[in-house]
């Protein structure tokens, strides 16, 4: 999948500065009108989950096992830091992306914001 995307992308850039404006624009307002509109059934979800998860604790007892929360906490942020070095490199690819093609990220931000709006 991301080899299509890669193939998609330097696609895109070859394309007259038009184009990407149009294409940004286009994918910016449909991922910031689905985001804003999915948004809010994945927040009520959780707040919903939240909700069911205190009462449960509640009629436990309210016996929480913080030692082994706080373990399972530090394991999770130890994965996301290995993952964060080694995705570095991608970072700076990502930077030169966006340095390379600002009119597409430009238009993707414009139409996310539109997207928001309208939604």
């Amino acid at each position: 999948m991301c080899n299509s995307i890669s193939k998609q992308i330097s696609s895109v850039t070859n394309s007259p500065v038009w184009k990407k404006i149009v294409l940004g624009t286009t994918s910016g307002f449909i991922t910031g009108y689905c985001g804003t509109k999915y948004g809010k059934m994945i927040a009520l979800a959780v707040g919903g989950s939240l909700i069911i998860f205190l009462m449960a604790l509640h009629r436990k007892g309210g016996v929480l096992d913080f030692d082994t929360l706080e373990e399972k906490a530090k394991e999770a942020v130890d994965r996301v830091e290995e993952r964060l070095r080694q995705n570095n490199a991608n970072l700076s690819k990502m930077k030169r992306f966006l340095k390379r093609e600002s009119f597409l990220v430009g238009g993707f931000c414009a139409g996310l914001l539109l997207g928001f709006g309208c939604a």
